[in-house]
């Protein structure tokens, strides 16, 4: 048995790559580098973890966290060569080498029709296991908000 918590909401459409790529990749020692932004996230999925942990003891069941990535203005530009192995490539390796059962579900919502390329240069990037915890919603067409609202991730 296990229950899930609402939702997580990444609005990856909006996610600026090229701006964290070039603060990644700048020399000036005053820009982000790839181990700050990488502990960045390390820090946010401890802290769910432990959220969840916590949550599994209170409740004596597993608990869960599901995604929710909306793609609404996602293009092609924010795949760039350097942002895809600079960036995604080792942030996706971290995450799903410490973090693989941290997310049960993931639900893509509003998936452009590029979604077919980008789908392409990401799953090289992902294991099995985070493949087949994806997806798509083609058919919704409210916010990210109101599909969670909706309990339509609910399965």
């Amino acid at each position: 048995l296990f229950r899930s918590v609402k939702p997580a909401i990444l609005n990856v459409g909006e996610f600026d790559t090229r701006g964290i790529t070039e603060k990644i990749l700048a020399s000036n020692s005053d820009d982000v580098e790839l181990e700050d932004f990488l502990n960045y996230w390390i820090f946010l999925y401890e802290s769910i973890h432990l959220r969840l942990y916590q949550q599994s003891l209170q409740f004596g069941q597993m608990t869960f966290l599901d995604e929710v990535c909306d793609l609404s203005g996602l293009s092609l530009q924010q795949f760039s060569p350097l942002f895809v192995t600079k960036v995604m490539s080792p942030w996706l390796k971290m995450t799903q080498a410490y973090y693989p059962e941290t997310t049960r579900r993931i639900y893509i919502l509003h998936p452009p029709a590029i979604i077919k390329v980008a789908w392409k240069l990401v799953t090289p990037l992902l294991s099995q296991g985070t493949i087949d915890k994806i997806r798509f919603v083609r058919k919704f067409d409210g916010s990210a908000n109101d599909f969670v609202e909706s309990a339509s991730w609910l399965d």
